[in-house]
């Protein structure tokens, strides 16, 4: 974990989730000895009441051109504040207030310091607005090419209990990297997930009278088959010595998730993420996505190596 995660950048905005957000990140600093770069986005979703008390305590310039700078560090400090409030002592802390968009000005830092991960805060939009508009958090794990953790308010970290779906896919892979990294630094236990998606016959079998024993004979060797697969997929240098077990289910993917997440009682929800837009991401997306909309826990995603960064 040392060598995985130096940098780590969060996304701010003086809410109560971003503040969350922003304590997690410093305890995972604090423990592998990374740095934290905070950005908050002057344009963005700032709360409303730290941005007008900013503003009146904020010295006016005659220069128009650098009409919001006092505004700006005037942010910045308090940025400052809230980190030291967090118990960033022990964390090189750096703190930028931008004029871009919230995910352009994380995207910006998180290229100058050559960023590990990503971290935000759940934001909750309802669904109409998050419709419309989309949240930061949702956006970052549609375009960033950098893996993002979106710390859910109120769950434990460090985790006791991980659960990471699986495809047998490169961003998987990589999602697994991080589930076992992690385990690995606080001892927690992974669950494994895979999911089968059922076709119509399948369907009848399960949910109906319907019986064919070659059909079950066909299941229980596809059962022994995923169980291999997974245990050689999860023959990994970051799984070496971590407590983890397989966990096989039918139906849809974000489906599966949500109730493995419940049933196991998953703190952190470690998954690939391929990042679809246009009119695919608007009718389809992908399961991360789809998990998104529901959040039960917090999540960490990953994508390929070979992700284009999108804007």
């Amino acid at each position: 974990m040392e060598q995985l995660i130096q940098h780590i950048v969060v996304g701010f905005d003086f809410s109560a989730q971003a503040r969350e957000a922003f304590g997690a990140a410093l305890a995972l600093a604090r423990r592998v000895g990374a740095e934290v770069h905070a950005v908050a986005a002057l344009p963005g979703h700032l709360d409303v009441d730290v941005v007008r008390s900013a503003g009146q305590s904020a010295e006016g310039r005659y220069d128009q051109l650098y009409t919001n700078e006092p505004l700006m560090e005037n942010l910045q400090s308090r940025m400052v504040a809230e980190a030291r409030a967090l118990g960033a002592e022990e964390v090189k802390v750096t703190c930028e207030v931008s004029q871009r968009r919230p995910i352009l000005a994380i995207f910006e830092v998180a290229s100058i310091y050559r960023a590990d991960l990503l971290v935000v805060g759940a934001t909750g939009l309802g669904a109409i607005q998050r419709l419309l508009v989309g949240s930061t958090s949702e956006k970052l794990v549609n375009k960033s090419r950098w893996p993002v953790w979106v710390v859910k308010p109120g769950c434990a970290w460090p985790p006791r209990r991980i659960l990471c779906p699986v495809d047998f896919s490169v961003a998987s892979r990589r999602a697994l990297g991080w589930a076992g990294e992690i385990a690995q630094l606080y001892g927690a236990h992974v669950d494994v997930l895979t999911v089968r998606e059922l076709i119509p016959r399948q369907w009848m079998d399960v949910y109906g009278d319907f019986y064919d024993p070659e059909m079950a004979q066909a299941s229980l060797e596809s059962r022994e088959h995923t169980l291999n697969a997974l245990q050689q997929f999860c023959d990994i240098e970051d799984f070496r010595g971590v407590s983890w077990e397989p966990v096989l289910a039918s139906g849809r993917p974000d489906e599966a998730i949500l109730e493995t997440v419940a049933s196991r009682g998953s703190d952190l929800l470690c998954m690939g993420s391929v990042g679809r837009s246009g009119i695919e991401g608007a009718l389809v997306g992908n399961t991360a996505e789809r998990v998104m909309r529901e959040l039960p826990c917090s999540l960490l995603t990953a994508k390929p190596d070979d992700f284009i960064l999108k804007h």
